[in-house]
């Protein structure tokens, strides 16, 4: 359950966050859409095992998606990898994938609220 601090949090600052940060995009999931809404990405790197077993650095766009917006068919749903998302402002679409088999492609994030997704740009808009 999240604190008290998580639920303030996610009623006033995340708003703010995604308003200034965020860009419209919309979740796909196989031939359905979510309703749009607003979610940042960030920049990530990280370490992974190439396919000779040596050390690679893998740079991520990692999108955060609220939790209560991925609604497809009238249905709350998990993202996981396969589902796509696409930022409205450019027409880039993405997918969700994993990174490696120690980096999953979803993470929930703490309070339950959110989701960090890893993706692959599949088509420029």
């Amino acid at each position: 359950m999240p604190s008290p601090y998580e639920q303030m949090f996610e009623q006033h600052a995340a708003p703010q966050h995604e308003a200034h940060f965020g860009v419209p995009v919309v979740f796909i999931r196989g031939a359905n859409e979510s309703a749009q809404f607003t979610a940042p990405w960030e920049h990530h790197e990280y370490e992974v095992f190439g396919h000779e077993g040596f050390p690679v650095k893998v740079k991520s766009r990692d999108w955060i998606l609220p939790a209560a917006k991925l609604v497809v068919d009238s249905a709350t749903v998990e993202p996981r990898a396969g589902d796509r998302i696409r930022d409205v402002d450019t027409g880039d679409v993405w997918e969700i994938t994993s990174l490696s088999s120690s980096i999953p492609a979803v993470e929930l994030l703490p309070g339950n609220y959110r989701y960090r997704v890893h993706v692959k740009r599949i088509e420029i808009g």
